[in-house]
């Protein structure tokens, strides 16, 4: 491992694990698990120390790919880049009953249950590319390995990120394409795809009608306005003493029965203000 991790403290990512295994629920430690086997004993070793020593810049989980800068012994991070396929036909059907069974808002706000986040992990026997810019290579090296260190973390607190990490429900393209690849018809037929497939019916915004003093609907706004637009003082004066005794005559209990309040008001005009 480069000296450069030893006995310093990098800027990035902090992590929870200090000592032992990464990974907080059994889906977790196992896929991390099968990283570092597949990594090796040194790159598993340099990894974790990696990720302990905060040189994991940034983790960023996108559609079916993560992102991931490491500094390393060179000047400029190492750039890590994960990618997955989305699940498995045959495990789709499990998938959407879990999904269903706890609630599609519950599933996206965290309730992910360690059946639904096993079928969601990815697997790296196939479908699973890693790759690193750094030098050593084939991997997974050392900065995958705390790369994916980091990952897990935040999947463990955040496992609804599992479904973008899977590119599921997928969409409406993928969706279209995939049923007819991999003749998987069943997939946008149900509820949950239909949620997440589904453009959302939004009204057109409003637009906007006349001044600000037409919004106001009040004569004495419209008065006020002109008066402070013509620099006439006195004019302004005698509507803000106006204003301020409608105000008054409010708070003391409302307009009179007219719809007066000494002021020549209407009460259709006084509940503008």
């Amino acid at each position: 491992m480069s000296g450069v991790f030893r006995g310093q403290e990098g800027p990035g990512v902090p992590v929870a694990t200090k000592v032992g295994d990464f990974g907080a629920h059994h889906w977790s430690r196992r896929w991390i698990a099968a990283v570092e086997e597949r990594a090796g004993r040194s790159a598993k070793t340099n990894g974790r120390a990696a990720a302990r020593a905060r040189w994991v810049l940034d983790v960023q989980i996108g559609w079916r790919r993560v992102l991931a800068h490491v500094q390393g012994s060179q000047p400029d991070p190492f750039e890590v880049v994960l990618s997955f396929d989305p699940p498995n036909p045959v495990d789709v059907p499990r998938i959407e009953a879990e999904v269903q069974r706890v609630g599609l808002p519950a599933a996206l706000s965290g309730n992910v249950s360690e059946e639904l986040a096993a079928r969601l992990v990815p697997p790296l026997e196939e479908g699973s590319a890693l790759s690193c810019t750094c030098p050593d290579q084939p991997g997974p090296c050392m900065h995958i390995v705390a790369a994916v260190a980091v990952l897990v973390e935040r999947l463990d607190k955040n496992p609804q990120d599992l479904f973008r990490l899977r590119g599921y429900p997928p969409r409406a393209t993928e969706s279209a394409a995939g049923g007819r690849r991999r003749g998987a018809g069943r997939i946008g037929s149900s509820d949950v795809m239909g949620f997440w497939l589904a453009d959302p019916a939004l009204p057109a915004p409003p637009t906007p009608q006349g001044t600000v003093s037409d919004l106001l609907d009040g004569a004495s706004a419209r008065a006020l306005a002109d008066a402070v637009a013509g620099g006439n003082t006195l004019a302004t004066l005698a509507i803000l003493a106006d204003l301020e005794d409608l105000y008054v005559a409010l708070g003391e209990g409302g307009l009179d029965g007219e719809g007066g309040a000494g002021n020549g008001f209407e009460a259709r005009e006084g509940r503008a203000y």
